[in-house]
C-alpha cells in the first residue's frame, strides 16, 4: 500500500515540475510582441557603426559592427565578383590639420568586428573609417567613426598661471621675502606667523 502511495507522490511531483517548467515555454510570443521587439533593435544594427578608443599614444582600439543587409546591398550594387575580389579595409587620417590626411591603410577581416592599430601619431585627431576597396581601387565607405584625440607623449608647453613649475614658484616666493637661496631655514625663518 505504501508503494502505492509513494507512486502517486512522483507522478505527482512530475507533472507538477512538467507544468511550472515545460509549458510556459512552449507559450509563443504574439505578433504584435514580436514587431515591438524588433523596433526595440539598436540602431547599431540597422547601419554600419565603427568606434575608435585611444589606447596610448601608439595605438588606437576599434571595434565595427556591419549588419548583413548592408553586405548583401553591396553585392547586388556591385556583384558578388566585386564583394569576392575586394579588400575591407580601415583608412585612418590625420584631421590635425583640418585636411583629414589619411595616415594609415590597415586590412582587416569583417568577421573579426575589432582590431587594435599601430599609429605612433602622438598628439593628433584623427576618425577612421571602414570600407571596401575595389579591384579598380576605389574605395566604399560603409562607416565613418567620430573623430578622438591622441594625448601627446610629452608635457605640455602651455603653463597654466594657476599651476607654475615648482621653480618658478621657489622663485617668486624667495623674491617676495627677500631670501637670497631656498633652504629649509630660510623657509622656517620667513613663514607667517599665526596670530594668537
Amino acid at each position: 500500500m505504501w508503494m502505492l502511495l509513494l507512486l502517486i507522490a512522483l507522478i505527482a511531483t512530475i507533472i507538477f515540475i512538467y507544468f511550472i517548467t515545460v509549458e510556459p515555454a512552449k507559450k509563443h510570443v504574439s505578433e504584435e510582441a514580436q514587431k515591438s521587439l524588433i523596433n526595440q533593435v539598436p540602431d547599431s544594427f540597422k547601419n554600419g557603426e565603427i568606434t575608435v578608443l585611444v589606447k596610448d599614444p601608439n595605438t588606437i582600439f576599434t571595434h565595427w559592427d556591419i549588419p548583413k543587409d548592408i553586405l548583401n546591398k553591396f553585392q547586388a550594387y556591385y556583384g558578388k565578383s566585386a564583394w569576392e575580389n575586394s579588400e575591407p579595409l580601415i583608412r585612418v587620417y590625420d584631421l590635425s590639420e583640418g585636411k583629414g590626411q589619411q595616415i594609415k591603410e590597415v586590412p582587416v577581416d569583417l568577421r573579426a568586428n575589432n582590431c587594435y592599430i599601430e599609429i605612433n601619431r602622438a598628439g593628433i585627431i584623427l576618425n577612421l573609417e571602414l570600407g571596401i576597396l575595389l579591384p579598380d581601387r576605389s574605395f566604399i565607405t560603409l562607416a565613418r567613426s567620430e573623430a578622438v584625440s591622441v594625448p601627446a607623449t610629452k608635457f605640455s608647453n602651455v603653463i597654466d598661471p594657476f599651476w607654475p613649475p615648482l621653480e618658478t614658484a621657489w622663485k617668486s616666493f624667495s623674491t617676495e621675502n627677500n631670501i637670497d637661496t631656498v633652504s629649509s631655514q630660510n623657509l622656517i625663518e620667513n613663514r607667517p606667523h599665526s596670530r594668537d
